[in-house]
This record gives structure tokens, C-alpha cells and sequence, in this order.
């Protein structure tokens, strides 16, 4: 199979990376590239509705392959919060003002959606949802916040004794737990029977 190549449009190289392995682990048949696109977000918390926008802009501006995703952290405690605010939620009031809102021991979970879309209609979006549940923990103040992730210092995935952020400095990562891997892993399994 000729490799085919894939655009994953986002501004974090981080983000880029962690797909970019997960396709390198797998010897998958894909050059992915990183691109970073202007496009607006509607004014939601529907997940699902950012997504598909995410995914038609890719579409319009690079007519080529493309993937795009747009994730969040959901507190139990709250209806659908911060979710799709999660980036301008930490921007405003910070790793303190989070602290705020939740308590140690409090459930939350990472939700991500994956949209690939290889053409103009709705039919060619196909999209992969993964989790990661999991619990709050209170921040070692000895730790720097990653401003790319800064709700790993509070997030302790279910079945780990680690926070996101103790994970990265360990062999394997947070690759197991990692939500993002897991709707990755989908995409090319799905990819894969498609081709």
C-alpha cells in the first residue's frame, strides 16, 4: 500500500506527536503533517457540532485528507463543564481558580472527539469518540503547570496511581490512559478495513 498522507490540523505539536507515534507504533501506511488553520468555532457546547465545523474547514482550505479533533475535561460535578470551554476556562482563571471548583476526589473525565474528513459531504466525516474517567487530585505545588496541559496536574486516570502530568516523565507515558491514542488507534483500525 502506497503510504497516503494525512494532515492533522492543530497548533499543538505536543497533540501532533502523540498521534504521529501512535501511527509509527502501528506501521501504519500514513505521512501525517501538522497544520494549524484559522477557522471559527460556533458558539456551543455541543462537542460534536465544533467538530464537524473543525472538520468541513479542514476540508474547504486544504482539499486534501485531513484529521481534526476537539477535546475537553467534564467534571461531574457540573452539567457539561468545562468541556469545550476547557482551554478558555483554565486562560481565565488559572490552575488556582480551577482548584476552586473542584475538590480532591471529585470524578471528571477527558472526552475527545476525531473526525477524518477526505471530501466535501457529510458522508465523507467519519468520527471516533474515546474517554479517559478519572478522578481530581489537588496540584503538587512543586510541579510547573504545562500551559499546553495544565489539567494533567489534577487528573488522576481510574486505574493509575499517577496524575497525567507524573505519567508523561514515565517509559511508557500516559499512552495507555491517553484518550487521544485511543480514538487514534480507532481511526486507523477503522482506515485500515477501508483500504
Amino acid at each position: 500500500m502506497v503510504p497516503q498522507k494525512i494532515w492533522y490540523v492543530t497548533g499543538n505539536t505536543l497533540k501532533f506527536q502523540e498521534v504521529a507515534n501512535c501511527f509509527a507504533e502501528h506501521n501504519a501506511p500514513l505521512i501525517l503533517e501538522q497544520t494549524d488553520l484559522d477557522t471559527d468555532e460556533p458558539q456551543t457546547l455541543d462537542m460534536l457540532k465544533i467538530t464537524v465545523t473543525k472538520a468541513r474547514a479542514a476540508w474547504n482550505q486544504l482539499q486534501a485528507p485531513a484529521l481534526v479533533d476537539d477535546s475537553g475535561i467534564y467534571f461531574e460535578k457540573y452539567h457539561n463543564f468545562p468541556g469545550v470551554m476547557t482551554k478558555f476556562l483554565y486562560q481565565a482563571i488559572g490552575i488556582e481558580g480551577l482548584t476552586k471548583l473542584v475538590d480532591a476526589g471529585d470524578k471528571a473525565e477527558f472526552r475527545i472527539i476525531m473526525a477524518y474528513v477526505w471530501g466535501p459531504n457529510d458522508d465523507q466525516i467519519k468520527f471516533f469518540t474515546a474517554s479517559c474517567p478519572g478522578t481530581i487530585v489537588m496540584p503538587d505545588p512543586s510541579r510547573s503547570i504545562d500551559n499546553h496541559y495544565p489539567y494533567d496536574v489534577i487528573f488522576k486516570p481510574n486505574g493509575s496511581e499517577l496524575t497525567y502530568d507524573q505519567l508523561r516523565s514515565q517509559p511508557s507515558g500516559r499512552t495507555q490512559f491517553s484518550y487521544r491514542i485511543q480514538a487514534a488507534q480507532k481511526f486507523l483500525q477503522w482506515y485500515l478495513k477501508q483500504n
